[in-house]
């Protein structure tokens, strides 16, 4: 690897490896994102052989197949010794830490509380309270931890036209992401944005009633048929993820944001009332969840 990038530091870390930022020894260089997995991690022997996680032969195989300007391309991979190594286009900033960026800037733009104030103040009450500082919006003052802006509408268009046509050609060429949040979505300061980490996306089958593992999709960006415990989905999960970013970017916070698979269930309930009650009755799976559903339900009015 020494003798075709120039690894510099690293940018994330996940739970199946690190990423280091890079440039190519060619010329002219290039700019990657180098994916460091320690295959050890992933063996439960100490004398066997260590083999490659089945979520990363997952994610070489579909991206070696998937080539549009919405996805993360995969330039090489490399396995030497007990370490593997994904190649991969650089982009400057996830989805998330692109909002958060925005918002700052946003913030700056506003008057503080504190030049509002008296200039009698101590210098030593004002470096104090530097830590928590005050913003006036919309004539209410408001603390800095909890004002978030969200992105400019134009922008979150540009974003969401991107982001429906990458899942779209992933649905038409039969592959489900199963894990579409803002830290999947890399974006760069013109907004051009690339779905990345298909370690959950796999192949859906044609045929129907086909069985798959509930356990996928962050919590916050999770479809209610699976929070209901149902093995038989599609497509359909990746559109409940786009919904919730979406309102993310527009109102600068999650939609959903619980803290458990039955509070997760709670928040959407009392968001979408009637509707996810109608929702919950044509599940018939799982015993369990209905039980937890009239548990929910009888917490109070969600109508």
């Amino acid at each position: 690897m020494n003798s075709k990038y120039n690894i510099s530091h690293v940018i994330g870390e996940g739970a199946f490896g690190t990423v280091y930022k890079a440039t190519t020894l060619s010329i002219p260089p290039c700019t990657v994102a180098i994916k460091k997995v320690n295959l050890r991690d992933f063996s439960h022997s100490t004398t066997e052989p260590f083999g490659v996680p089945t979520s990363l032969i997952r994610e070489v195989s579909l991206l070696r197949e998937l080539h549009h300007p919405n996805i993360i391309p995969l330039h090489e991979v490399h396995r030497l010794e007990n370490y593997l190594y994904l190649v991969f286009a650089h982009v400057e900033f996830d989805l998330k830490l692109f909002m958060t960026h925005k918002s700052d800037e946003a913030k700056r733009a506003l008057v503080p509380q504190s030049s509002s104030s008296s200039s009698s103040s101590s210098s030593s009450s004002s470096s104090s309270s530097s830590s928590s500082s005050s913003f006036v919006y919309n004539n209410v003052v408001v603390q800095s931890s909890r004002l978030r802006f969200g992105l400019e509408i134009p922008l979150v268009k540009k974003i969401m036209t991107q982001l429906l046509a990458g899942v779209k050609y992933c649905h038409s060429s039969r592959v489900i992401h199963r894990d579409l949040k803002p830290q999947n979505l890399l974006i760069d300061f013109e907004g051009n944005v690339k779905i990345a980490d298909f370690g959950l996306a796999r192949l859906f089958a044609l045929q129907k009633n086909k069985k798959l593992t509930q356990e996928v999709v962050t919590l916050w960006y999770r479809a209610p048929e699976l929070l209901f415990g149902t093995s038989t989905y599609s497509s359909s999960v990746d559109m409940w993820s786009i919904g919730c970013i979406f309102a993310e970017m527009v109102t600068g916070f999650p939609l959903f944001p619980g803290q458990s698979e039955i509070e997760e269930i709670y928040k959407i309930m009392k968001q979408l009332g009637e509707r996810a009650k109608r929702a919950s009755l044509v599940t018939e799976e799982c015993v369990f969840w209905r039980c937890i559903i009239t548990f929910i339900l009888c917490r109070g009015n969600l109508t």
